[in-house]
């Protein structure tokens, strides 16, 4: 992950999100920051709650680890790849989010989960899962 000494620098955007539906072309939906430290309880307090960092303890990257490459379910990378804990990140959306401007990306593993869902291998997705207001949270 990046550790290049700047922190929430808008001219140095970390990464950003694409939105990529069947069909159509992709388009970027958001950047995202990478706080410097590797937990939560190193993260930089901007805005309380309305900043919600987090990260990810189950996805599988490539063997360069720039790119996700699968996720972590039933004790193995699906489809592929190998488990590392992310740093903490922060979302600044640039397109309409029912969870707010900073929110997580909604549904990111989705693929995955829809498929092992089908096959009864996961439980059912709650109805409303809701949104994470929590500053600093580790939902995964």
């Amino acid at each position: 992950m990046l550790k290049d000494g700047r922190e929430l620098d808008a001219n140095a955007i970390e990464s950003v999100v694409l939105e990529t539906k069947p069909g159509q072309p992709k388009r970027v939906v958001a950047a995202m920051y990478f706080a410097e430290g590797d937990t939560i309880a190193d993260v930089p307090d901007v805005a309380g709650p309305l900043t919600p960092w987090h990260n990810h303890k189950d996805l599988c990257w490539d063997a360069t680890g720039k790119t996700v490459v699968g996720v972590f379910r039933l004790g193995a990378c699906m489809p592929r790849g190998t488990l590392r804990d992310t740093q903490p990140m922060l979302h600044v959306w640039v397109t309409p989010n029912v969870c707010g401007p900073f929110a997580e990306v909604d549904d990111m593993n989705g693929l995955m989960d829809r498929i092992l869902r089908s096959a009864g291998l996961l439980p059912p997705k709650p109805a409303n899962p809701g949104c994470a207001h929590v500053h600093g949270s580790d939902p995964h």
